[in-house]
């Protein structure tokens, strides 16, 4: 028993040490003051029952030696009353005994408020431990608030960019479709020639055409797509005078360069 209260002292004084408020230059991070004061409470908890008893004890005999003396300081007083005569003497020793009831009740209230200054140490002690502990714990969730944020933006990045490659994905699909052949690219351009050359002859060209629909006027009902040549009169290519003959010449040549070029153009078309 002797023993035992050194060792639950020592012990007791190494948590203070670890809960006892250090330098700022040696100041541990949340994270070691909290892996300390985790083990600390892990000791505490295999030992607390058996440290409550050793202290318990301890205060047990401090309080039973204290009473101890009071006791025989009384039985002495007692004594010397015994032996005293004198008026003045007896008051004397009836003082010290009232005194001595005093010092005892004295001694009581001092163990209870000894008893009541060791639980606010101890809960200075916790409050300290608790504020390490909160602190650790605001650091955590900071660390997943952080974490969370940062996973939350990388599951935005990886949508958007699934959506990216879908529509990628798509475009691709549509664009072979909606793309023509390289073989149907000469077929077109070859029947939108052909359907132009056939919209620009003119009716009075085309191989078949009776003499009064090349005479036809000029107010007549024109084919549609086919381009207006413009009339010319003979009588206006005529002039008066000395060059009747080589003006009746020169329209006779236009005319006969224009059948021919009629009659060539269809065979080019293969009409």
């Amino acid at each position: 028993g002797g023993l035992s209260v050194p060792w639950g002292q020592q012990h007791m004084a190494l948590v203070a040490s670890l809960l006892s408020p250090c330098p700022i230059s040696h100041l541990p991070t949340p994270q070691a003051a909290f892996a300390h004061l985790a083990l600390a409470f892990r000791c505490d908890m295999f030992t607390l029952q058996q440290r409550v008893e050793v202290e318990k004890r301890a205060r047990d005999a401090a309080e039973e030696n204290i009473q101890e003396e009071l006791g025989q300081c009384r039985a002495a007083l007692e004594r010397l009353g015994r032996s005293c005569a004198s008026a003045g003497c007896k008051e004397a020793l009836e003082q010290l005994q009232h005194n001595l009831a005093v010092l005892s009740a004295a001694v009581e209230r001092a163990t209870s408020a000894a008893e009541k200054l060791g639980a606010v140490h101890q809960e200075a002690r916790m409050s300290r431990a608790a504020e390490v502990m909160v602190q650790h714990v605001e650091n955590l969730k900071r660390h997943h608030m952080r974490e969370h944020a940062e996973l939350e933006e990388m599951k935005r990045l990886i949508q958007q960019n699934s959506r990216n490659r879908q529509l990628a994905e798509i475009q691709d699909d549509v664009e072979p479709r909606l793309r023509p052949h390289p073989l149907k690219r000469p077929f077109q351009q070859g029947s939108a020639r052909r359907r132009v050359s056939i919209a620009v002859i003119p009716k009075q060209l085309l191989p078949g055409a009776s003499p009064d629909s090349r005479a036809a006027p000029a107010g007549g009902p024109e084919p549609e797509g086919a381009q207006r040549w413009p009339s010319i009169q003979r009588s206006e290519l005529e002039p008066q005078g000395q060059d009747s003959a080589v003006t009746g010449r020169l329209v006779a040549e236009a005319d006969g360069r224009g059948s021919s070029a009629g009659d060539e153009e269809p065979e080019q078309l293969g009409l």
